[in-house]
């Protein structure tokens, strides 16, 4: 364990089995287990594309980052704690909003992400520092009811266990204290991250054959299945839960410009690095044409997000 002059703190729980991602009837049973491999894996992916994300991807999704922290009333909050919290940048710029004397917090699972959220919060005045903590958000060291306002921004649909961040956050939350989430919405709606498997499909390119299966549980899947996120909010202890459909823009002009964006990303670089010249060639054409599709009826590419906030009690 180390300190920095923030009292920044770098924790890392044992991991634990876990009921994860499932389907209705085994939600009901709560049988699954997820194993401690899982987490390894979300370490290990985060950490490796800490730099990339932090480059690009964070400035994309501060918008809706603040949007969540609106929806948790952050600047009402004496107390802030943010979950999967990437590199800080949306930390960085919600510390100018909140009260004076508001503890603010954040905590990611990936090391290498909390370690540029620290050299980030270390530029801030001293009064608007936070406090960053490597830590597995379905199992934190805080105590309960540490806090008035928790968020989590496009987190849920990637950690192995949604329903138990869930809880944890309820755990975590005072009584009449906000949760919000940001997740992915529809595939039809979310061109920024459904053009790529397009292209390939157009083309009767198989990856899964080449050793680059689509990934699974796809992001997308919770999002499928709000009504059961719903209810584990309502079952957690927040009994009023709302939730709406909103956006996260991908600011690029052109095609080219998009496929730049993905060339920044993982799973692109390795599926062009398992392709031929030709087929990488071809590939790219029709990945820039179908985002010129998109852009030339004056609509960005982006992401369909859902934004669901809860309050402890009734």
């Amino acid at each position: 364990l180390s300190s920095s002059s923030l009292g920044t703190f770098f924790v890392l729980p044992a991991l634990h089995p876990v009921v994860c991602r499932m389907s209705d009837a085994q939600a009901q049973g709560r049988k699954r287990k997820a194993p401690s491999s899982a987490y390894d894996t979300v370490r290990e992916v985060w950490n490796e594309f800490s730099g990339p994300f932090s480059r690009v991807n964070e400035f994309a999704s501060v918008p809706l980052a603040m949007s969540v922290a609106n929806a948790a009333q952050c600047h009402t909050a004496s107390s802030v704690l943010e979950i999967g919290a990437g590199a800080g940048r949306a930390a960085f710029l919600r510390s100018f909003m909140l009260k004076e004397s508001a503890k603010h917090v954040i905590c990611d699972i990936a090391p290498k992400m909390v370690e540029l959220a620290v050299k980030l919060a270390e530029t801030l005045p001293e009064n608007k520092r936070f406090d960053t903590f490597v830590v597995n958000g379905e199992r934190t060291p805080f105590e309960a009811g540490s806090f008035e306002a928790v968020i989590a921004n496009l987190v849920i649909q990637l950690t192995p266990c949604p329903f138990d961040l869930v809880k944890e956050a309820a755990r975590l939350t005072k009584e009449g204290g906000r949760f919000a989430v940001s997740l992915w919405g529809q595939r039809s709606q979310s061109p920024m991250f459904t053009v790529l498997a397009s292209a390939l499909r157009d083309l009767g390119i198989d990856m899964a054959s080449r050793g680059l299966p689509e990934e699974k549980p796809s992001s997308f899947e919770l999002g499928e299945k709000l009504p059961q996120l719903v209810r584990e909010f309502k079952d957690s202890g927040f009994g009023r839960v709302l939730h709406w459909r909103t956006t996260m823009q991908l600011a690029v002009m052109d095609g080219n410009e998009f496929f730049e964006f993905l060339m920044t990303q993982p799973r692109p670089t390795k599926i062009f690095a398992a392709l031929s010249q030709a087929e990488k060639e071809k590939l790219k054409d029709k990945i820039i044409q179908r985002a010129e599709q998109y852009l030339s009826d004056y609509s960005p590419l982006k992401l369909e997000a859902i934004i669901v906030v809860g309050r402890k009690g009734k």
